[in-house]
């Protein structure tokens, strides 16, 4: 499993759906994070993914 962050998210882009897609793209989600929503620090969301390192990874 892995962390990913995914900084700088345009506001709609910031939804649950949305980030079950791109995370989709990587892996397996296990887990979305929406408590980093802090004006201060910008917006950016992070996910846990399976990921199956047998596969290339995306870049």
């Amino acid at each position: 499993m892995s962390w990913i962050h995914l900084p700088r998210l345009p506001g709609h882009m910031y939804k649950g759906k949305f980030l079950w897609e791109i995370g989709g793209m990587v892996g397996k989600v296990a887990k979305l994070d929406f408590n980093n929503s802090n004006k201060a620090r910008g917006i950016f969301a992070r996910m846990a993914i399976y990921v199956n390192l047998d596969k290339p990874l995306v870049s």
